[in-house]
């Protein structure tokens, strides 16, 4: 098991998330998909050589 904190990722400089992440701020877009896949991407890129 593995746990990342992707949050940092999706929060702007004001600490708030931006509406073109999560438009209702508490379902992802398509933007916030995108960054949720590609900060897991390495992870899981690396469990899958292991």
């Amino acid at each position: 098991m593995k746990f990342l904190d992707i949050g940092p990722k999706l929060v702007g400089p004001d600490g708030k998330v931006p509406a073109d992440i999560m438009a209702d701020f508490l379902h992802p877009t398509e933007k916030g998909y995108q960054i949720w896949a590609d900060a897991m991407n390495p992870t899981l890129d690396a469990m899958m050589k292991d």
